[in-house]
């Protein structure tokens, strides 16, 4: 089964740590929600967030998280 989600990152400073966001989040989302869909949309957006800085400048927590996606509703 095949499941698409869009890359949400437009400017990119650095990718460098990009993979490891994402793989994190998305490992941490199965766990959490048993749901492959919202734990890649979850990866998704941590590595969008990770290409706006220099390597691992930025922590990525829930806040941001949240933040991006209520960002897609207003």
């Amino acid at each position: 089964k095949f499941i698409k989600i869009p890359a949400f990152g437009k400017a990119v400073i650095d990718k460098v740590g990009a993979g490891d966001a994402m793989l994190s989040l998305f490992s941490l989302g199965v766990y959490i929600t048993g749901s492959p869909e919202i734990a890649l949309l979850m990866g998704s957006l941590a590595a969008s967030n990770s290409i706006k800085n220099f390597g691992n400048d930025a922590i990525i927590d829930k806040s941001t998280i949240l933040k991006t996606i209520s960002s897609f509703f207003n």
